[in-house]
């Protein structure tokens, strides 16, 4: 709990450039839940993290190439970030999420399931759809704004929670895309 308060100061520090401001946190239940942010910037997950105020607490999926990277790896780590390995598959981070999410902990999905450097609409993953479906539990839209510039105020607004129902059988990957969809669109709208 120390470490993890020295690292949101540390964050704070390395923000300073950039503060973060955030909007709506009152909308972030009580209990597990998934928050769902777009993603454009490295450090997303800090200004989500500050956004929410000190009293959340959030569980990250990060991809290997920078849980294992040396500087960053253990930075990232001690604030919460579980591994995710693209090329070995997703089956591993999905059991991690499942397993904290049943614990009551609050995990942070990027639907896009990666950074977008265009700026143009991505169609979101059904990963976190799919997780929040199968363990009952709300998804958070979250709008980021301004992280990939310094020098101005990054806008962190929490959206109404929203509940994804369980995908009809044989209906499956498709259904849970068409709610990943609905996220996106969620996340655009606020």
């Amino acid at each position: 709990m120390i470490w993890r308060k020295i690292v949101v100061v540390l964050v704070r520090i390395f923000l300073v450039l950039s503060p973060v401001k955030g909007y709506h946190r009152e909308r972030i239940p009580e209990g597990a839940c998934i928050i769902c942010p777009n993603h454009v910037a490295l450090r997303d997950p800090f200004c989500v993290q500050l956004a929410a105020g000190s009293k959340e607490f959030f569980r990250y999926m990060a991809k290997s190439r920078y849980y294992d990277a040396p500087i960053v790896g253990p930075f990232i780590r001690s604030v919460g970030a579980f591994r995710v390995d693209p090329e070995k598959g997703y089956v591993s981070a999905i059991r991690e999420a499942m397993r904290l999410l049943k614990n009551g902990e609050k995990v942070c999905m990027f639907p896009e399931g990666t950074r977008n450097k265009t700026g143009e609409d991505m169609e979101g993953k059904a990963g976190a759809a799919m997780i929040a479906a199968r363990m009952n539990v709300p998804v958070v839209p979250v709008k980021i704004e301004n992280s990939t510039k310094f020098f101005r105020i990054v806008r962190v607004t929490f959206g109404e929670p929203m509940q994804i129902e369980m995908a009809p059988r044989g209906a499956g990957n498709e259904a849970y895309h068409e709610a990943a969809q609905r996220i996106m669109e969620a996340i655009r709208a606020l």
